[in-house]
């Protein structure tokens, strides 16, 4: 039998952000929001993907490699999966630098990732989102870990973030999966390595379960949108969205094993507008704002209070 036919599904996203360690996600969405030698990749195949709207700060490339999927050794998160939760990691003093802008982490810079296949960056003006599996990702146990460390490389210090063996929690079959967040301190480029997993994960044309995949910078309150790079449609030929609106389309599954998404910065930095054609920073009235939420429900703003309504994907 044949495989449904994709078809867009390009929803919008306001998350709360709820302090600098923790994001509630609400269960029933799925995308709501040491040092040691690196591993050398193996390149077998190198895919370049063109088809944006904007010009982004970033050059996006699919990559296929050999490289091996080892143990990690690295230090154990205690995490409460299931929970849509952020956890802060230390990363030191080393200064992240992305769409042009540095973020040196101290008391009002928090580094954090999450149990929603997520690494993010939070600053009281700035939220740097970069999602690699982004859904609601629970235990697979046993072998269900959460771990990072920091490589030293020749080419400088490399942040790797390690999910092993989780599964997609709205997905009943048995199933696991395994991914990697990457960040290149000299370079700034960001990776998201694709491991060992079930073929069921490849093809997730279901809007309630498929995942999210991308990296952009906004505001707190996702009012903004500084810059955008958002793989969608299929994982293993995906199209890029780079318009600097607060929407976030989905891929209709997980890339293959052995699949790495690289985002390089250009060194030219792009003209930088909100999603209205204004200049980025300028006030925006919050009677005159959508807010939505990861899964396209709308949040209506009627005299200072929200509420759910959903809006059915395109």
């Amino acid at each position: 039998m044949s495989s449904p036919t994709p078809t867009d599904s390009d929803h919008t996203y306001n998350g709360p952000h709820s302090g600098y360690t923790t994001r509630n996600i609400p269960s029933t969405t799925t995308h709501n929001r040491m040092r040691l030698r690196v591993i050398p990749l193996v390149l077998l195949l190198s895919v370049t993907v063109s088809l944006a709207q904007e010009t982004s700060d970033y050059d996006f490339r699919r990559v296929l490699t050999s490289e091996p999927w080892t143990d990690f050794q690295g230090t154990l998160i205690p995490v409460s999966w299931s929970e849509g939760l952020l956890y802060g990691i230390d990363v030191g003093a080393r200064p992240f630098r992305a769409f042009h802008q540095e973020f040196v982490p101290h008391d009002s810079v928090a580094v954090v990732v999450g149990t929603n296949g997520v690494f993010e960056i939070v600053t009281p003006t700035r939220f740097l989102i970069f999602d690699g599996v982004f859904t609601q990702l629970d235990s697979a146990v046993p072998g269900t870990r959460l771990s990072y460390r920091v490589d030293a490389g020749i080419e400088g210090d490399v942040l790797r973030i390690r999910y092993d063996s989780v599964r997609i929690a709205s997905i009943a079959a048995p199933h696991t999966l395994s991914f990697e967040l990457r960040y290149h301190f000299a370079t700034g480029v960001f990776e998201a390595h694709y491991g060992p997993a079930d073929t069921i994960v490849n093809k997730i044309f279901d809007a309630q379960r498929a995942p999210y995949m991308g990296l952009c910078l906004t505001t707190p309150t996702f009012t903004k949108m500084y810059g955008k790079i958002w793989p969608y449609r299929l994982p293993d030929d995906p199209w890029l969205d780079t318009a600097r609106t607060v929407k976030f389309p989905q891929l209709f599954g997980v890339p293959q094993p052995g699949t790495v998404y690289r985002y390089s910065p250009r060194p030219t930095p792009t003209s930088v507008t909100d999603a209205d054609g204004g200049i980025v920073g300028e006030d925006v009235d919050p009677n005159s704002v959508e807010y939505y939420d990861y899964l396209g429900r709308r949040l209506l703003h009627v005299m200072g209070q929200r509420g759910p309504v959903f809006v059915k994907p395109r």
